[in-house]
């Protein structure tokens, strides 16, 4: 049986001090707390973050990137493909993004103005050519 106190001694000495249990340090030391404790205030507004001013170069971005949107929007299909990209991608910069829908409502207006155009020379343009050919029809 003396083997069996010496290895439960051993199991105490390595288990941290409980209440009940004599420790090395004073009686002052023990009532002392180990970390300060932070204290909490009540109705104290929390501290703000430090926001910084996006500089231009951040609200506008690169003169590299502007330049890559200017040539992939000049080849036919494929630019106005990736500006539909741009309009509709979470991801996209949010200058990128109104300059995309911008430039969709350009070529939509573009367009309609295009059509109408053609249609109203279309219309007069049929008259036109029937009065030439029955002053043609009519010297012959």
């Amino acid at each position: 049986m003396g083997s069996k106190d010496t290895t439960e001694k051993r199991q105490k000495e390595n288990l941290p001090p409980t209440e009940f249990q004599p420790t090395n340090l004073k009686p002052q030391e023990q009532l002392q707390p180990k970390e300060p404790v932070k204290q909490l205030q009540l109705n104290q507004p929390k501290p703000k973050k430090r926001q910084t001013k996006p500089t231009r170069l951040q609200r506008y971005g690169k003169v590299g990137e502007w330049f890559q949107v200017l040539c992939i929007t000049k080849v036919p299909i494929i630019g106005f493909l990736y500006i539909l990209v741009l309009a509709v991608r979470k991801k996209t910069p949010p200058y990128k993004k109104s300059y995309a829908i911008a430039y969709i409502l350009y070529r939509i207006l573009v367009l309609v103005l295009a059509v109408t155009i053609l249609f109203i020379l279309y219309k007069v343009g049929l008259g036109f050519v029937d009065e030439i050919l029955k002053y043609a029809g009519d010297s012959l």
